[in-house]
C-alpha cells in the first residue's frame, strides 16, 4: 500500500511521492498522512470518490482504494486552506 506524506511549509503543499503506482491484482490502497494539519484529496473529473480526511492519533489521514480499472492514471489534487493546490498522480496497473 503506497503511503504518502503530505507536508505544509512556506505557504506550499508537498507530497513524499508525486506519482505512485498501485496494483489492481494486489488490491492496493493509497494512504495520505499529515502531521501539519487538515487537507483534502479531490480527484479530477470525478474519476474517483474523494476520501474523507480524519484525525487519527494526532495525524490527519485519508485513504482510497482498492482500485479496479488498470491502465489509467488518476489525476488528483491535494487541497489545504491557505496553500495553492498540488496536483500529483496515481498510476493504476494490472
Amino acid at each position: 500500500m503506497p503511503d504518502i506524506k503530505v507536508t505544509k511549509g512556506g505557504g506550499k503543499l508537498a507530497v513524499s511521492h508525486p506519482t505512485v503506482q498501485v496494483s489492481v491484482k494486489g488490491g492496493d490502497k493509497v494512504t495520505w498522512q499529515s502531521d501539519d494539519g487538515h487537507f483534502k484529496i479531490r480527484f479530477d473529473n470525478g474519476d474517483w470518490d474523494a476520501p474523507e480526511t480524519k484525525a487519527v492519533g494526532g495525524k490527519h489521514v485519508a485513504e482510497c482504494g482498492p482500485f479496479h480499472t488498470p491502465g489509467r492514471t488518476l489525476k488528483y489534487s491535494v487541497i489545504a486552506d491557505g496553500h495553492p493546490d498540488l496536483d500529483p498522480d496515481i498510476e493504476v496497473r494490472p
